[in-house]
């Protein structure tokens, strides 16, 4: 039998090929997937200005670089989740039949090899189309590193899909306030619906003045960026209070800027802290606990994803990623 995997061949090209079917080898099993989520850190790959990721042993340690210059053709895709078809040797902890989910390099296919030590069992309850691994370990990891006290003031600046699960595991905390910032409206209505207590729009408010409004003049304790950008970053050092605030970074994807570490950083004197997935304290602890938290509702994925796809539509897919039409939040595609 033989497997189609999705490809990036060219700049904005995606063909589905058929390759023969992957064997597993040591330590590893094949899965048979059934949906794959779109993330945005797919579109620079996609859109051929990197290349795909990879893993590197530095020393003792492993190490996930991106390609700056693409190779044609690779392929492309790390939220699958699916069905395990064949374990390699010396693989005990799962079994044919096993709904498993977890990351992989190219979980846009009919099949695709995943190692065993980085996968888990997905909970009976949770469907397969809404079992999203990856972004649900990076909010589980988000939200262990904000770790409000209570009567904290915290913002979420940025209402896309991470962003709303942010919103709704932080709305299960005694905050004072839960303050959501986006651009669209429409998404800060999401974020109402996640549990935020305060919406801003920065193009009609002017955010410092309405944050001294809301906090008394004393500021955010926590500040989360999920945007990616500059100016997401900039808003934080703008809002976070005077002492020991937190400003947490899940990611990055903007060009180089010019920081400026005046009065809003130095003076203010926040922890700044990355919480990429390299942060996790237990990567495989945060899967299990962002898909139970999923299982459980306390991520209300199927609410969040307004575009499904078949796999051979997997083309209009990234069109729509790369456009971010009006309703967008989170688009999935099926494979089987």
């Amino acid at each position: 039998m033989k497997a189609r995997i999705a490809k990036v061949t060219a700049p904005c090209k995606l063909e589905i090929v058929e390759e023969d079917k992957p064997k597993p080898g040591p330590g590893e099993v094949l899965v048979r997937v059934k949906s794959c989520g779109l993330c945005h850190t797919d579109l620079p790959i996609f859109q051929g200005r990197k290349g795909p990721f990879e893993r590197k042993m530095v020393g003792e340690y492993e190490v996930t670089f991106q390609r700056d210059n693409p190779e044609f053709p690779y392929a492309i895709g790390h939220e699958p989740a699916g069905v395990v078809e064949e374990v390699g040797p010396g693989v005990t902890k799962f079994k044919v039949g096993d709904r498993v989910a977890g990351p992989s390099a190219a979980g846009f296919a009919t099949h695709t090899i995943m190692e065993a030590r980085k996968i888990v069992r997905v909970p009976d309850e949770l469907p397969l189309d809404l079992t999203l691994a990856e972004p649900l370990m990076c909010v589980t990891s988000i939200v262990r590193a904000a770790n409000p006290e209570i009567g904290d003031y915290v913002a979420v600046i940025g209402a896309g899909f991470m962003g709303l699960l942010v919103d709704a595991a932080l709305a299960k905390y005694p905050v004072r306030e839960l303050i959501a910032l986006d651009f669209i409206d429409e998404r800060l209505d999401w974020a109402r619906k996640m549990g935020a207590t305060i919406t801003i729009n920065p193009r009609k408010e002017n955010v410092q003045e309405r944050i001294a409004e809301i906090t008394n003049g004393r500021g955010v304790d926590i500040a989360i960026d999920i945007t990616g950008r500059y100016g997401g970053l900039d808003l934080a050092t703008k809002m976070i209070k005077v002492g020991r605030g937190k400003i947490l970074i899940p990611s990055y994807y903007g060009q180089p800027e010019t920081v400026d570490l005046g009065t809003e950083l130095m003076l203010k004197s926040p922890v700044i802290h990355s919480t990429h997935p390299a942060y996790s304290r237990d990567y495989l602890y945060d899967v299990e606990t962002g898909l139970w938290a999923a299982a459980k509702g306390v991520f209300p994925i199927g609410d969040l994803i307004t575009h499904r796809f078949r796999f051979e539509d997997i083309d209009e897919a990234f069109e729509v990623l790369a456009s971010n039409p009006q309703g967008y939040i989170k688009g999935i595609v099926t494979i089987d």
